[in-house]
């Protein structure tokens, strides 16, 4: 079974068809949560997807899930994109969701992070 795309009136996402794998001990979310991530400028947004690059985006790295793509933002952008985080979007890393995204017949956008990982 394969992953399931689920939309209602103004918003959509993606249900994984399968989890991300996480250690039993724990260290799996210390070192998550440890993580530089790219969060939004003092300007506001709305801000381009990491990974569709549109812009769909009201706050970078608050888990917010693009109506485009399907992508929950947890702050990963291009600084460690080939990174499989294991968070929200499960066993997949952010160049692997871009290269789908543009399998499936999506158009990236032009994406520039909005400010410095940290």
């Amino acid at each position: 079974m394969g992953d399931e795309a689920v939309e209602g009136e103004g918003w959509s996402l993606v249900r994984r068809a399968e989890p991300a794998p996480r250690p039993v001990d724990g260290a799996w979310f210390g070192s998550y949560i440890s993580m530089k991530n790219v969060y939004g400028s003092a300007d506001g947004g709305p801000y381009t997807c990491s990974c569709c690059g549109h812009l769909t985006l009201t706050v970078r790295a608050a888990w917010e899930i693009c109506r485009e793509c399907g992508w929950e933002d947890d702050g990963q952008d291009d600084h460690d994109s080939s990174v499989v985080r294991g968070g929200p979007n499960g066993p997949v890393s952010l160049d692997d969701e871009r290269a789908a995204y543009v399998a499936e017949g999506g158009v990236r956008g032009d994406h520039v992070p909005p400010g410095p990982a940290v």
